[in-house]
């Protein structure tokens, strides 16, 4: 009797998983390759449950610097609203080879349907820049 009710419950909770809400969390992806005269890299985002997760790498950088990043909307021609605020991006910290990676959490989410760069600066100057696209 025990061994029946031991294989009826992984059949229960797979019926009850398979059940559709209409609730799906929204996932929006994103990737773009980041560039500049000197310095170039990536970014990846994924955007979910209210906040974006991104990834960032930078290389070809001066060695051991400090590096300003962040996300606009709009494009690398056209600077629109910074996504988060501006204390929502700690600074790249460029190893001896002039490369850095940061991973990182925004509040709120990038929905498809709108454009976004990532930039990175030295300074008050945009070294490199990257317009992401939607990752499929």
């Amino acid at each position: 009797m025990t061994i029946n009710h031991v294989r009826l419950i992984p059949a229960a909770v797979v019926v009850f998983c398979g059940c559709v809400t209409g609730t799906e969390p929204e996932i929006y992806p994103w990737e773009g390759r980041i560039v500049g005269s000197e310095v170039s890299g990536n970014v990846a985002v994924l955007s979910q449950f209210g906040r974006t997760e991104v990834s960032i790498q930078i290389a070809g950088a001066q060695p051991d610097a400090s590096y300003a990043w962040r996300i606009n909307e709009d494009t690398c021609a056209h600077e629109g609203a910074l996504v988060g605020g501006a204390a929502s991006y700690p600074a790249l910290e460029t190893d001896a080879s002039g490369s850095a990676v940061q991973e990182n959490t925004l509040p709120g989410m990038l929905r498809h349907g709108r454009a976004f760069a990532a930039r990175v600066l030295d300074g008050a100057s945009v070294v490199a820049c990257g317009e992401l696209e939607p990752a499929s």
